[in-house]
């Protein structure tokens, strides 16, 4: 009697063990099953930052195209010639508001460049005016390619004292165009128009590849202001 009771006793201590733990089969499933749950965790996540870059990317491409063709466009909006005064009191034209650098004509005669000299002549009395010769043009160093503001020393801008970038570091101009008509102040039949457009790349969102960076073309038109307003 008391062999049959310690039989059951420890039956039923053995059922008890198994019944609060797990099998090997049991753990190696589970833990299958949760390395799956990892993995597409991770691989959502991963998505999920990839796209996040390409949008921060786009971002930051379109408002670097913006900010560079408002910056050269208000330079153009200025634009009314370098001027000086003849020994008459009469205003004369020393260039026109803007010359293409380094373009070509096309067929409907416009000129088609990558750089423009901006000039403008301010006008602290009539019988002073100060000329300001600018420079905007695509610079290649390297891998970098960006556009830059040079303010001239000479008229023709062969020389210049400062220089600036107008777009910045991590960005790539990949093309930038500008075409319109040059124009004088006796030239009325041509209207002050330039239009600019400009392409940029984000290469770092896709190390360096150009096939699958992040870019964006944008373009305007721009016009400056009436040559004849500063005549007497």
């Amino acid at each position: 009697m008391r062999i049959v009771n310690s039989e059951f006793r420890i039956g039923n201590s053995r059922m008890l063990q198994h019944s609060g733990g797990f099998t090997l089969i049991e753990l190696i499933l589970a833990s299958g099953l949760f390395a799956m749950v990892l993995v597409m965790g991770f691989s959502v996540l991963s998505d999920a930052g990839r796209l996040n870059d390409r949008t921060q990317a786009q971002r930051r491409v379109g408002q670097t195209a913006q900010t560079a063709l408002e910056t050269i466009g208000r330079e153009i909006r200025l634009a009314n010639g370098l001027l000086d005064i003849t020994s008459e009191g009469k205003l004369t034209q020393l260039a026109s508001p803007f010359i293409f650098r380094n373009g070509s004509t096309d067929g409907q005669g416009r000129t088609v460049a990558s750089s423009i000299q901006i000039n403008q002549t301010d006008f602290p009395s009539v019988f002073a005016p100060q000329p300001k010769a600018q420079l905007v043009t695509l610079v290649t160093t390297g891998n970098d390619r960006y556009l830059e503001l040079r303010v001239c020393q000479t008229t023709d801008c062969t020389s210049y004292s400062q220089q600036a970038r107008i777009t910045p570091v991590g960005v790539v101009v990949e093309d930038f165009q500008i075409s319109g008509v040059s124009h004088t102040l006796q030239d009325s039949t041509r209207l002050p128009v330039v239009t600019l457009r400009l392409t940029i790349a984000d290469l770092l969102i896709s190390g360096g590849d150009a096939t699958s960076a992040v870019r964006q073309t944008l373009e305007t038109t721009v016009t400056t202001r009436n040559l004849r307003e500063k005549l007497p």
